[in-house]
């Protein structure tokens, strides 16, 4: 709805109409989604989750966000009878725009270890978030925020209340809302995830060190993207929270060199396929402990992605001073 008061109320902020009424009533039925009328319908029997909204605006003081998640871990509810929150929409402005103060995200940071879902869409009547192409949508992905695309705040709510519904875990939760259900956005993403680690000492004299990189655990919905190889339209490897492991007494730029490769993990030692990348990792005097990095690897994705297994390699790191990283994933996204 974008006018109260008007007899022209609705609008399609983020898809064409599907049809105009007039002298005559037109509908352009090549937007029309095709049905698969051989599903089943499931009825939500229980849909009681409970999800907060929240504007987000600049300045915005971090203890209203720090409340939400002490609320939830001292068991805390609004009401007797009311459930506890299990999921908080953040409405970010412009493409994602949050603030990034150490105490706003040590408190999505809270939220995200109490389990409770955070997920970003923007204040825009139209358009989507960055899909972690900036500085400031990495930190929130740091965080464990994820993407609502280009969904609009009343369908984001709406899929957060059904998903989280449904009793699934909180990681599975976290995926399925970044897959597209019912044309509500126009991509999905798909991920994979990589435990948080650290690269170690392989050759003293050289002083590299290395790390391999596997799944943590299997792709949601595995099969529908093995399905839809061909609607892959961007692919970015995620590294989060990246940090030197060898603390120097005083504090100075520090530069440490990274390589990415492709690694089949069928063979021992592990034979090399691909190189994705190689990288300058820089933390600067006045700056954050850590850094985010994120990188466009949609070229390698015959080496990457295969039907019957995904991903069909593994990654592995090459420093020449070991770091360790908060979060590690692959971002697939597909058209719908």
């Amino acid at each position: 709805m974008v006018n109260a008061s008007s007899y022209r109320t609705y609008d399609s902020p983020n898809f064409p109409p599907l049809g105009t009424v007039g002298e005559h009533i037109e509908i352009q039925s090549h937007l029309i989604r095709s049905v698969d009328n051989s599903k089943v319908l499931t009825v939500n029997a229980s849909v009681n989750a409970k999800v907060v909204i929240l504007d987000v605006f600049p300045g915005m003081d971090a203890d209203i966000i720090e409340r939400l998640a002490k609320d939830v871990s001292d068991g805390v509810s609004t009401s007797e009878e009311s459930l506890p929150i299990s999921g908080v929409l953040l409405r970010t402005y412009g493409m994602g725009t949050a603030p990034t103060s150490p105490a706003v995200l040590k408190a999505l940071e809270a939220l995200n270890e109490a389990e409770i879902v955070v997920m970003n869409v923007t204040q825009a009547r139209s358009g989507r978030i960055s899909h972690g192409q900036d500085p400031v949508s990495l930190r929130l992905c740091e965080q464990g925020v994820v993407s609502g695309v280009d969904m609009t705040a009343e369908a984001a709510y709406a899929k957060m209340v059904i998903t989280l519904s449904q009793g699934k875990d909180f990681a599975e939760v976290s995926d399925l809302l970044q897959l597209e259900r019912a044309g509500e956005q126009s991509q999905s993403i798909f991920h994979i995830h990589f435990d948080s680690n650290q690269t170690r000492e392989q050759d003293a004299e050289t002083g590299v060190c290395k790390a391999i990189l596997r799944p943590s655990r299997r792709v949601v919905e595995e099969p529908t993207l093995s399905n839809n190889l061909s609607k892959v339209t961007y692919i970015q490897l995620r590294l989060l929270g990246l940090e030197p492991i060898r603390e120097r007494e005083v504090l100075m730029n520090r530069t440490i060199e990274l390589d990415i490769n492709l690694v089949d993990p069928s063979r021992a030692p592990h034979t090399e396929v691909a190189h994705l990348k190689t990288d300058l990792l820089r933390w600067f005097a006045k700056g954050r402990p850590t850094i985010n990095m994120a990188y466009d690897i949609t070229d390698f994705k015959d080496q990457l992605l295969s039907r019957d297994y995904i991903p069909s390699t593994h990654l592995q790191l090459r420093t020449n001073e070991a770091v360790r990283w908060k979060r590690a994933s692959i971002a697939i996204f597909t058209g719908v």
